[in-house]
């Protein structure tokens, strides 16, 4: 019985003090950089090169507008479920998860197969990647394909595998990959690791369960167990931000945290101090964000414009749900529903909520 009693206390020790262990340090300036240029998410809305780009709920195909949604054109037959520009083409995704590659001018380039982990459908007929699943640069494509592996592919579609390891969400840094894989060994555990995007290297940086995290200067953010803590990178230590806090969802922009705690949407800074109340006690989504805005869903259906420097929050004057959001220095472009439940519409807003225009589906 004493036995068994020691060999319990050991396993309990050892799983305590793998639940959150260190690894190798990080050298940052080996995965840092922009050899990889920018990173793009496949979605249904981009605005690039002074062109918003979106897909027409009706017909599925591929539209570019001017910034203002005046003078809208097609660029490519659907169905097109989800797409990214880059600098030098247009990658699109159809029904069948199919990549068609296009050059700028909407010239068809090639046509490439891969079997991402979770394609899936929306009742709208978009087509999505859950976030952290897929990321698109000038040169390749990342994703966590159907066997939950970290690929890579080229756009004359050769693939090189990158993690054989069980990858659950990843995030671009630099020219690597932060991804967390399953921790088969300790379930009460993920691994943190990064990986760069030739496959070359990969380090372990430390074992905790993660269920969301971002990556912001040297840090990474992360939920566990509700809290929002974060990891320096060049320290190597554990930070509490926000401990026992219910937080189940959050963005960074401009050195402020907007976290959805319980049923407030709150905003802090970067250390968890400084807390202001945006919404409370109506729940919220958050949508996206960028220059300086945060757009959000409350509870009731109102679609909040959050200013993360005045703090000013105001209502967009929009009928139906959002589905993508965009901001540019002084515009919000949105793709919302349009109150029926089967079609949506693309509509310009200021930064206080006011409609400018729409492209009707």
């Amino acid at each position: 019985m004493k036995r068994i009693i020691l060999l319990l206390t050991l396993l309990f020790f050892l799983l305590a003090g793998c639940s959150l262990q260190k690894q190798t340090a990080v050298n940052l300036e080996e995965y840092s950089g922009d050899d990889n240029g920018s990173w793009y998410s496949l979605s249904v809305a981009q605005l690039a090169d002074d062109t918003f780009y979106y897909i027409d709920q009706q017909s599925g195909g591929l539209y570019a507008a001017d910034c203002a949604l005046n003078t809208p054109a097609k660029l490519a037959d659907g169905p097109i479920n989800l797409f990214a520009v880059t600098e030098d083409r247009i990658i699109c995704m159809d029904e069948s998860g199919t990549l068609r590659i296009y050059g700028k001018d909407a010239e068809p380039q090639s046509t490439l197969a891969w079997k991402p982990r979770r394609y899936m459908r929306k009742p709208l007929g978009f087509g999505y990647l859950p976030l952290g699943d897929c990321v698109v640069c000038d040169d390749c494509i990342i994703y966590i394909d159907e066997s939950s592996r970290l690929v890579r592919m080229d756009w004359s579609g050769e693939k090189k595998l990158l993690s054989a390891e069980e990858t659950l969400y990843m995030v671009p840094y630099g020219h690597s990959i932060i991804h967390v894989v399953k921790n088969g060994r300790i379930l009460d555990s993920n691994t943190l690791m990064i990986t760069d995007t030739d496959g070359d290297k990969s380090i372990e940086v430390f074992r905790r369960y993660i269920y969301d995290f971002k990556v912001y200067e040297i840090w990474v953010y992360y939920i566990h167990d509700y809290s929002l803590y974060r990891f320096d990178m060049a320290s190597e230590q554990h930070e509490d931000v926000m401990k026992d806090s219910g937080i189940f969802e959050f963005a960074i922009l401009d050195d402020r945290i907007v976290c959805c705690r319980q049923n407030d949407l709150i905003a802090c800074g970067l250390d968890g101090s400084a807390i202001t109340t945006i919404e409370s006690g109506g729940g919220a989504q958050l949508l996206g964000g960028g220059c300086g805005i945060l757009v959000y869903h409350n509870d009731a259906g109102d679609i909040g414009i959050y200013h993360i420097g005045t703090g000013e929050v105001y209502k967009a004057d929009a009928r139906g749900a959002c589905l993508n959001c965009v901001m540019a220095d002084g515009f919000i472009y949105m793709v919302l529903e349009n109150g029926k439940g089967t079609t949506a519409y693309s509509a310009i807003f200021g930064l206080t909520g006011e409609k400018l225009n729409e492209l009707e589906a």
